[in-house]
């Protein structure tokens, strides 16, 4: 039952595909400050996390538009 994630500051130079897949007790997901990840967007899979209250991803070489997944987070 997974529900923190901390990555923050890390040298990841990439997300796998289907990471945060069925993620559905996450709360937080902290990226922040991660400048080595290769660019990327916010995977849809991440509105199984329904429940998530806090999203840190700035400066986390993200691209592209916002989805409607943040429909999904109500809590956020």
């Amino acid at each position: 039952m997974l529900e923190n994630i901390f990555l923050s500051s890390n040298n990841f130079t990439s997300i796998p595909d289907g990471c945060f897949l069925r993620l559905t007790n996450l709360l937080t997901l902290s990226m922040a400050n991660s400048i080595n990840l290769a660019l990327w967007t916010i995977p849809a899979e991440l509105t199984d996390s329904n429940n998530l209250v806090e999203l840190e991803l700035r400066n986390a070489n993200l691209i592209g538009t916002l989805l409607d997944v943040f429909n999904e987070f109500v809590s956020l």
